[in-house]
């Protein structure tokens, strides 16, 4: 396991417990998948805990109308590739890779066995998921309370990086509205800022 890797315990959770921490890293292992790899399919089991290390993942689900609806996206360091909870439950949603992706993954039977051992585990736990309730909440919110144009500023600010480099599509339906609509928002709020003399760079 590579040094990043092992750094997620410490300075992304918090963990300061040294035989966890230990336990942790002789469980881990590191996963590089290609872009468009889907690693968790909705309605099976996953066995392992993965968290991003590098790259950008979607979770998405499938409509009666088989269209796929973009629930999430993934790209921060740290940040947990959990697609159901409680832990160990089938996957709510798919998920897959959108660039050449590395994730750390533990057996999810290890995750389980270390959480009746160590409270610090619990905690880290239960700081995730209201970290990722409030980040849920808060992306609602924005989606069913604002323009098209307030969405996509409010995307550009909290998904850094992510446009342009993932498909026009899958951040469209992320913000609930058609790739025509988005292509043309893209366009006029580029014309805006060069007509301010500014860089169109966070409106690419």
């Amino acid at each position: 396991m590579n040094e990043q890797a092992g750094s997620i315990f410490t300075d992304m959770f918090g963990l300061r417990d040294p035989g966890l921490i230990s336990k942790l890293k002789e469980q881990a292992e590191t996963l590089k998948l290609k872009k468009n790899v889907r690693f968790y399919h909705e309605g099976e089991v996953p066995r392992h805990a993965a968290f991003l290390i590098s790259g950008i993942v979607r979770g998405y689900l499938v409509d009666a109308n088989g269209r796929e609806i973009t629930d999430c996206f993934c790209y921060r360091t740290g940040a947990p590739v959990v697609p159901g909870v409680p832990l160990g439950a089938p996957a709510g949603l798919n998920v897959e890779t959108l660039a050449v992706t590395e994730l750390l993954c533990i057996p999810m039977q290890t995750v389980g066995e270390l959480m009746h051992q160590y409270e610090e585990l619990w905690v880290v736990y239960g700081r995730l998921l209201v970290q990722a309730y409030n980040e849920h909440l808060s992306s609602k919110n924005m989606l069913y309370k604002h323009s098209a144009r307030e969405r996509y500023q409010w995307f550009l600010e909290n998904y850094p990086g992510i446009v342009g480099r993932v498909s026009n599509k899958h951040v469209a339906s992320f913000l609930d509205m058609n790739p025509v609509t988005l292509s043309r928002l893209r366009r006029v709020m580029r014309e805006e800022r060069r007509e301010q003399g500014l860089s169109d760079h966070e409106a690419a």
